[in-house]
């Protein structure tokens, strides 16, 4: 994989084919703060949970601001700083992805 960072590191890695488009991030304005939305049954608490327990990295649950499905992860950091993280979730993700029942 080729090393990617900022905002499209965060779209080659979370929304790679085992993903199938459920994971999608729009530029921010003005912020190094995205919004990262996620098409799955379970709730942006679980999959925050998740990526801190199995990929030792913070996220904050969107229904914290009140944007259920999404997740608020700063990418803003240096780029070495946010290319480990997002190598570090991008097999949690496509793991989540893969027991999805909505996954085809």
């Amino acid at each position: 994989m080729s090393k990617s960072y900022g905002l499209s590191g965060l779209r080659v890695r979370l929304g790679g084919r085992s993903a199938r488009g459920r994971v999608t991030a729009h530029r921010p304005v003005a912020t190094p703060l995205a919004f990262v939305r996620f098409a799955t049954a379970l709730d942006s608490v679980e999959v925050g949970h998740r990526l801190r327990i199995d990929a030792s990295t913070l996220i904050c649950p969107g229904v914290y601001f009140g944007c259920e499905g999404y997740l608020r992860m700063n990418v803003g950091f240096g780029r070495d700083y946010v290319a480990q993280a997002l190598d570090a979730m991008t097999p949690v993700v496509r793991a989540m992805a893969e027991q999805d029942p909505a996954h085809d």
